[in-house]
């Protein structure tokens, strides 16, 4: 044995928040991005889309090993992800009328589906809660701002025309 530390197969966060300081995940969060690295990649996400590993070893099984070519298992781990996102921001949805929620759920979802795209998700591999938090604040934001300065179609026809709504 050689005392060198063993290098870690869990490729570090490329992320930085605005101050320009890295993204690191929780040392609990990476031990179990080790561990399930050990396991056969359709178990790891058959557990993760079932919900019994964490919602940060779930983003990195998106990001660090999808297949080539679409898989039910894959899709899985997508749709476990959008679960979970939704779960964790209902509570910030509560209390507002359905029509402003589903708005907000459809901004999330948009925005989310653009971070995976361009692979930045990192720091909801730092932590998931947070990342959703940012994400449903700022499309609460967006739908109080649009509720604000909205105007009716039929707010926008004369009484007595003969357009309608």
């Amino acid at each position: 044995m050689t005392g060198l530390p063993r290098e870690s197969p869990v490729k570090p966060l490329a992320g930085s928040n605005k101050q320009g300081e890295r993204y690191v995940r929780p040392d609990a969060v990476a031990a179990e991005i080790e561990a399930v690295l050990e396991w056969p990649l359709p178990k790891a996400f058959a557990l993760a889309a079932a919900g019994k590993l964490r919602p940060q070893t779930l983003v990195y099984l998106m990001r660090n090993c999808k297949p080539n070519r679409p898989t039910a298992q894959y899709d899985a781990l997508i749709v476990a992800f959008f679960s979970r996102l939704q779960r964790a921001g209902a509570p910030m949805t509560r209390g507002m009328p359905d029509l402003d929620r589903e708005r907000v759920d459809d901004l999330v979802k948009d925005k989310a589906l653009k971070l995976i795209e361009t692979g930045r998700l990192d720091i909801f591999e730092m932590s998931f809660k947070l990342g959703a938090e940012r994400l449903y604040l700022t499309a609460k934001a967006a739908v109080r701002l649009r509720t604000r300065t909205e105007v009716s179609r039929e707010d926008l026809i004369e009484p007595g025309s003969d357009l309608t709504g």
